[in-house]
């Protein structure tokens, strides 16, 4: 889903997926800490860059 929308928020995402948004927050913050995703940007008008795939 990120990679095909990197300026997705945790809110549309999880209006899409139907889970919580604090559980997006969540899964979000741990692929953070994996290094497996990052943020480029500030939260308003930043991406999300996948850093491994």
């Amino acid at each position: 889903m990120i990679a095909d929308d990197e300026t997705l928020t945790s809110q549309k995402i999880a209006q899409k997926t139907g889970v919580s948004q604090r559980t997006i927050l969540s899964d979000l913050n741990k692929l953070q800490a994996m290094e497996i995703l990052a943020r480029d940007g500030g939260r308003k008008d930043g991406t999300w860059v996948i850093l491994t795939t």
